[in-house]
C-alpha cells in the first residue's frame, strides 16, 4: 500500500493539464489526455480498494487525502468540459452578435459575468498547470456549479429565442442549429448569410449582391445563381436587403417568386413566336417546363374539341406532333440545351 501511494503521489506531482488555445485569444482551454484520464480512473480504483484494506488505519490520512484529491480532479475536469463547450458555443452569440444582445439583454448581461468568471478560472489553471493543485483550489467546484447553472439559463433562453425565429420564418426549422446560429449572428451582414442560401431556399446557390454606396450600407440583391446546373436569373428589380434576417429572407423569397412569375409571362408570350433552338436555350429550366405544360394543356384541349367535332384521327395527329417536337429537340444537339422537353409546341 505504501508503494502504491508513493507511485500515485509521484504521478500526480508532475501531471499537468493539456492546454489548447481558444480561437485567437490568450485564453487556454484545459483537458486531460486520454492516457491521463485512464491513469485517473485507475488510481481512483486503487484508492477505493485501499479504503477496504485491513491496513487502512496505518495510511488512512494519505488514502483519504488522495481519495479527496482524485475525486476533485475528476469532478472539476467533468464540469469544466461541459462549461468550456457551452461557453465557447454561446460566446459567439452573446458576445459577438449585436442582434442577440438586443433580443436577450438580461441573458447577455448574465453571460458577460460568466465570461469573466470562466476566463479567470482558465487563466488560473494555466498559471498553475498541475492538475491536482488546480482542481483543489478552495471553493472552485461550487463556483463552477454556479457557472454551469447560469450557462444552462442562457442556453434555455437561447433555445426559446431560436424557436421564436423559426416561427417567424419556418424554413429555419430545416436548418441545423449550428447553421441557424451562424445565420442569426451574421444577420447584419447579408454576404455571410449568403453562404447558407442553398440551405434556406431550394435550388438557389447564392444571391448576387450589389454593394451599397458606403461600407456601412446594406447591399442589394440583383439576382441569383442556381445550384442545379449552371443558371443565372435576374430579379425583376434590385431588392434592398434591410431589417432582420428572418424578415428579409422572406422578402427575398417573395421577390424570387415575383421575378419567376414575370419571366414566365414573358416566356409564354415568346413561346409561339421564337424559334425552338433560341427559346429553349434562353429560358430557365423551371420556366421551360411550366411554359411547355401550359401549351401542352392548351394543345390537348384543342385535340379533345376536334375529337368531339368528329375528327377521329385528332389524337393520332397529336401523337405525331409530339414525336416531331421531340425529334426537333434531339436535333438541337446532345445536351447542349438545359432540359429535354417531351411536350409539343407549334412549329
Amino acid at each position: 500500500m505504501e508503494q502504491a501511494l508513493e507511485k500515485i503521489e509521484n504521478t500526480w506531482k508532475t501531471l499537468e493539464f493539456f492546454f489548447i488555445q481558444h480561437k485567437d485569444t490568450d485564453i487556454q482551454m484545459i483537458k486531460l489526455s486520454e492516457e491521463d484520464v485512464e491513469t485517473l480512473e485507475d488510481h481512483q480504483v486503487q484508492v477505493q480498494n485501499m479504503m477496504g484494506s485491513r491496513y487502512l488505519s496505518t495510511f488512512e490520512a494519505q488514502v483519504t487525502g488522495w481519495q479527496r484529491k482524485l475525486s476533485s480532479v475528476a469532478d472539476v475536469v467533468a464540469i469544466m468540459t461541459e462549461i468550456q463547450r457551452t461557453w465557447a458555443y454561446l460566446e459567439t452569440l452573446f458576445i459577438g452578435s449585436e442582434e442577440v444582445r438586443k433580443e436577450l439583454p438580461e441573458d447577455a448581461e448574465r453571460f458577460a459575468g460568466i465570461d469573466v468568471d470562466v476566463k479567470q478560472v482558465l487563466k488560473d489553471m494555466y498559471a498553475t498547470k498541475n492538475a491536482v493543485s488546480a482542481c483543489s483550489s478552495e471553493g472552485l467546484f461550487p463556483k463552477l456549479e454556479s457557472t454551469q447553472s447560469k450557462l444552462e439559463m442562457c442556453e434555455k433562453s437561447l433555445a426559446n429565442y431560436l424557436e421564436q425565429k423559426r416561427r417567424i420564418f419556418p424554413r429555419f426549422y430545416f436548418v441545423s442549429t449550428t447553421d441557424l446560429l451562424d445565420i442569426l449572428s451574421n444577420g447584419n451582414d447579408p454576404s455571410k448569410v449568403n453562404f447558407h442560401m442553398s440551405k434556406i431556399i431550394a435550388a438557389i446557390e447564392t444571391l448576387n449582391l450589389e454593394s451599397g454606396i458606403t461600407s456601412s450600407e446594406r447591399p442589394s440583391a440583383t439576382g441569383f445563381d442556381s445550384c442545379v446546373g449552371v443558371e443565372h436569373i435576374d430579379l425583376s428589380k434590385p431588392l434592398k436587403i434591410e431589417g432582420r434576417v428572418e424578415n428579409y429572407l422572406q422578402t427575398i423569397i417573395d421577390h424570387v417568386i415575383i421575378s419567376l412569375r414575370d419571366i414566365l409571362v414573358k416566356s409564354i408570350e415568346a413561346f409561339s413566336t421564337t424559334p425552338t433552338e433560341v427559346w429553349v436555350k434562353k429560358e430557365p429550366n423551371q420556366i421551360i417546363l411550366t411554359t411547355s405544360l401550359v401549351f401542352f394543356t392548351k394543345k390537348m384541349e384543342e385535340t379533345f374539341v376536334d375529337i368531339k367535332n368528329g375528327n377521329a384521327k385528332a389524337m393520332e395527329g397529336m401523337l405525331q406532333f409530339k414525336i416531331n417536337a421531340l425529334t426537333e429537340l434531339i436535333d438541337l444537339g446532345d445536351a447542349t440545351f438545359p432540359t429535354i422537353i417531351l411536350l409539343a409546341r407549334p412549329s
